[in-house]
């Protein structure tokens, strides 16, 4: 049986390495281009993706609401994804 303490420390595990791919497309966009999408836009659209994948809707996309096995397919996909798959936020 999981315990919240379990499921509180997975999403926070999730958050973390989600926050870090969707911030290094920001951070590259900084070095790379004038014509950059906002960091909301590129967070909004990483959000966004994730939903789809991890199948929740978008409404429901927050770590907060995630299930334990959520945030295992999270991290999975996280630990994953490649760096260019994650550009295509910054469309």
């Amino acid at each position: 049986m999981t315990t919240e303490f379990e499921v509180l420390a997975l999403r926070s595990q999730a958050k973390e390495l989600f926050d870090r791919k969707w911030i290094s497309v920001y951070d590259l966009g900084k070095l790379v281009s004038r014509t950059r999408p906002s960091k909301e836009n590129i967070r909004k659209n990483a959000y966004e993706w994730l939903a789809e994948r991890i199948n929740v809707k978008k409404s429901r996309m927050q770590f907060r609401f995630l299930s334990k096995e959520e945030c295992v397919k999270v991290i999975t996909l996280c630990q994953e994804i490649a760096f260019a798959d994650c550009e295509r936020w910054a469309k």
